[in-house]
């Protein structure tokens, strides 16, 4: 496989997640107003189940704004790996899947098995890209500042959604 189609399938995956991420967050929002219309029935009833739901609700909000900040981080870097593609700035591209590989690898590790499936995937394929970078006749110099505009548009991105 070229590594145009590595960068391009890359993308595809990024994609897959961002979509992933978005169903979980609708499920997510689902089970909120579930959860607050069955506390909101029951409050002054049975004050026990009203605080395990307290407590449901309070995990449940938390994930909500943790799958947010994801979605959001991940439509920048999509954004700007499509822009860089199109471009054809291969090791720009290359650097930026490497970053987001390992920022959802630290961030996103034992949590919904799909999303763990699709980050391997996703390093896997960001491996590979390295690996061909190795065999292109590159200068030094362009693959020590395309790291660097790596870095500042998944920093960019993180600052973005607010994980900074």
């Amino acid at each position: 496989m070229s590594v145009k189609a590595k960068i391009l399938l890359s993308i595809a995956i990024l994609r897959e997640f961002h979509s992933k991420i978005k169903y979980y967050r609708n499920v997510v929002r689902k089970n909120l107003s579930v959860y607050r219309e069955y506390r909101e029935k029951i409050s002054g009833i049975d004050s026990e189940k009203a605080l395990s739901i307290d407590r449901e609700l309070k995990n449940l909000d938390t994930l909500d704004k943790n799958l947010n900040t994801i979605e959001i981080f991940l439509e920048h870097v999509i954004l700007r790996l499509e822009t860089l593609a199109m471009a054809g700035n291969i090791i720009a591209s290359i650097h930026v899947v490497r970053e987001v590989a390992k920022q959802l690898k630290q961030n996103m590790s034992n949590t919904i098995p799909i999303f763990n499936v699709l980050i391997d995937r996703l390093d896997e394929i960001s491996r590979s890209l390295y690996q061909d970078m190795k065999t292109l006749d590159i200068d030094s110099r362009q693959i020590a500042y395309s790291s660097n505009e790596a870095k500042k548009i998944v920093n960019e991105a993180k600052k973005v959604a607010g994980i900074l």
